[in-house]
């Protein structure tokens, strides 16, 4: 199962009494004054996240993240900097980049074609607000599979590009992982919703790609939306049952659990702990409250 074909579940409700909210404040534009640029992380769209990301610190520790698109949409120079985005990403030759570089790229791409999506349907002609992006498109979830992103001739819809540039072209229906798949991308894509891992509030890069893949995973496995401790058993996000084979299996999402998973969780997992993957996904828009 993809991210987007998920059942639409009722939002969690987290209590965030104790949490703090930063975002620098938006001025300027990463157009007036040149700055270190590149296709696989885009000077412009550092900016974007770096200006529009919220944060909010979770009690526990880590933090979620939400995306301030009415904010964005607000800044004169907003439609401009969405188009240099766009054509910086999509001017990328992806056969000459190294495996880092490439999936760094892709991951970049992903969450901002994602970003973009959201803008153009932020608000109807009745001017409501959009609530999800699976209310987008003919049909529930239909945005996932439209033609929208041209790479070297071919336009991939949302899910084909990560199924062909991120996880190896792998067949969900096989049961079976490609080799060389590395399942922590799963915690670095983020599909505009609430119960998505949190958007990272700078791009990926080649260089420290590997660090950044860890922290994006240990940082969502401090969430209870993404995981919850409850007795003897650790209810998990659904990401562990839709790709339960990109983990290894059962067997490997318990180890992958004990090596990211917080210390209390690790500890019940060594003693024994059940894991369930059922954790209800909540699709509403990832915007601020």
């Amino acid at each position: 199962m993809t991210r987007a074909r998920a059942w639409l579940a009722p939002a969690l409700a987290i209590a965030l009494a104790a949490a703090t909210a930063a975002r620098p404040e938006a001025k300027g534009t990463p157009l007036s004054e040149p700055r270190p640029d590149g296709p696989v992380a885009p000077a412009a769209y550092g900016w974007l996240l770096d200006h529009f990301v919220v944060t909010v610190d979770l009690p526990g520790g880590g933090h979620e993240s939400r995306f301030d698109y009415a904010d964005l949409l607000t800044e004169t120079d907003q439609a401009k900097v969405r188009g240099h985005v766009r054509e910086r990403f999509l001017a990328v030759d992806e056969r000459a980049l190294e495996p880092a570089a490439r999936t760094a790229w892709a991951i970049n791409a992903y969450n901002f074609f994602v970003i973009d999506t959201v803008l153009d349907h932020y608000r109807n002609e009745a001017g409501d607000t959009l609530k999800s992006i699976s209310d987008i498109g003919s049909k529930p979830f239909a945005v996932f599979d439209e033609p929208l992103i041209p790479v070297a001739g071919t336009t991939y819809s949302l899910n084909r590009f990560e199924t062909h540039f991120l996880f190896h072209d792998v067949d969900r229906k096989s049961g079976r992982a490609p080799a060389g798949l590395d399942p922590r991308i799963h915690f670095a894509l983020v599909c505009a919703a609430r119960g998505c891992p949190p958007l990272a509030a700078e791009p990926y890069r080649a260089e420290t790609l590997d660090e950044q893949l860890d922290a994006a995973v240990e940082n969502a496995l401090r969430s209870p939306r993404q995981l919850r401790l409850e007795g003897d058993t650790l209810h998990v996000s659904r990401i562990f049952d839709w790709y339960a084979a990109d983990f290894g299996g059962a067997e490997g999402v318990r180890a992958y659990l004990t090596r990211y998973a917080p210390e209390p969780a690790r500890e019940r997992l060594a003693a024994g702990a059940a894991v369930l993957p059922d954790l209800e996904w909540d699709w509403s828009l990832n915007r601020p409250l």
